[in-house]
């Protein structure tokens, strides 16, 4: 009987209650708000039960397409949280990531990423469901008009090449350090902690590459939103040489 308890008790702990009593597959996500990484242990669930606990969980604000219906299965541990978010996506569903810049008393700079927006075939002619953090959802948001969008896609691919290069310099000239360190024949102990530091710095420039596929996606975002307010502002032009001469007019 022992052993069956254990089972009972280990499966409680890794399936939330309400998943274990309505029969939903179990989800576990977690995030290290320190580290700003997401670990994720997803089985054939509902986007929508996904986003919402990811958005419960980071405080981050999703916006999901209502007509986007997608079954997540994703596996991993300790991403950072852009990159992790954007796998549980899924590379078949387009998304859109928008970032804050923030500047601390002491003049330190940071940046955070505030909204996800998950849609289908169009970014500018989308209503959203809106997920945020604790808050009940169920709130639709419609699209902002191109112009809006333009400006605001346009200032958070600004934000984001921005911290993609920030972040880019820190690391490659902490890499640098390391490997001068290691260079200056430091003792056994001391190698094998400098060692073990510069792998870990070159983890993490790795992660940095996948964020910048993230940037490359937001650039498309942003191109179609353009492409977009062109053609509307060139079908505008077209509507307005067919409207007739009023009486008068030559």
């Amino acid at each position: 009987m022992k052993p069956a308890f254990v089972l009972i008790l280990t499966m409680f702990i890794f399936l939330p209650y309400s998943a274990a009593a309505e029969g939903i597959p179990p989800c576990f996500i977690e995030i290290d708000e320190f580290e700003n990484t997401i670990s994720a242990d997803i089985d054939n669930m509902n986007i929508e039960d996904v986003v919402r606990l990811v958005s419960e969980k980071s405080g981050i604000k999703i916006l999901l397409d209502q007509t986007v219906a997608h079954t997540v299965k994703s596996e991993f541990r300790d991403m950072p949280l852009e990159v992790g978010i954007k796998k549980i996506i899924g590379t078949d569903i387009d998304s859109s990531f928008i970032f804050l810049k923030k500047r601390s008393v002491s003049g330190e700079i940071t940046y955070h990423l505030d909204t996800v927006k998950i849609f289908g075939e169009n970014i500018l002619l989308t209503t959203y469901k809106v997920f945020d953090g604790n808050v009940p959802d169920g709130k639709l948001q419609v699209s902002e008009s191109s112009e809006i969008m333009k400006l605001l896609a346009k200032k958070n691919v600004e934000i984001m090449r921005e911290k993609s290069s920030v972040e880019t310099e820190r690391v490659t000239k902490k890499i640098h350090w390391l490997k001068m360190k290691l260079g200056q024949n430091p003792s056994i102990d001391d190698r094998v902690e400098l060692t073990k530091k510069l792998s870990q710095a070159r983890q993490e420039l790795s992660k940095l590459e996948e964020f910048k596929e993230i940037v490359k996606d937001e650039e498309e975002n942003l191109r179609k939103i353009e492409t977009f307010g062109q053609k509307k502002l060139a079908g505008q032009h077209k509507s307005d040489k067919k409207l007739p001469l009023r009486q008068g007019e030559s």
